[in-house]
């Protein structure tokens, strides 16, 4: 924004802030539907480890529960790994939507603060 702070110069800002929620929010959207479309993966990969023939089972004296946990999440990893890149994406764009309404809020203070300062100097 300019140095002028007039009331059309704030409204302009408004305009232009209401295009960037908007981007902001479809990126949101679309992120989130990353995030569950990686996460639908991680649950599914992790469930076939699980089934898998080889996948070892849990017997007193042998293998144990943390053991086979272990030997599923390593031949998840990479699936993991993207679930959870999902999610930081997701958060970022989440970040990105507060801070546009952040500023979205504080030019409309200023607007009513600059529609006052128009008012009264239009008053004297």
């Amino acid at each position: 924004m300019s140095d002028a702070m007039t009331p059309v110069a704030i409204e302009r800002k408004m305009i232009e802030l209401v295009t960037t929620m908007t981007t902001a929010q479809r990126t949101l959207a679309a992120a989130r539907n990353s995030e569950t479309d990686a996460e639908i993966a991680y649950k599914k990969a992790k469930a076939r480890a699980f089934h898998a023939p080889d996948c070892p089972r849990v017997l007193r004296g042998g293998v144990t529960t943390g053991e086979r946990d272990a030997w599923i999440e390593e031949r998840v990893e990479n699936v993991w790994a993207a679930f959870k890149l999902a999610s930081t994406q997701r958060e970022i764009a989440q970040d990105g939507l507060r801070v546009t309404l952040a500023i979205a809020e504080t030019v409309r203070s200023l607007g009513a603060s600059v529609r006052t300062a128009y008012s009264l100097a239009g008053a004297s």
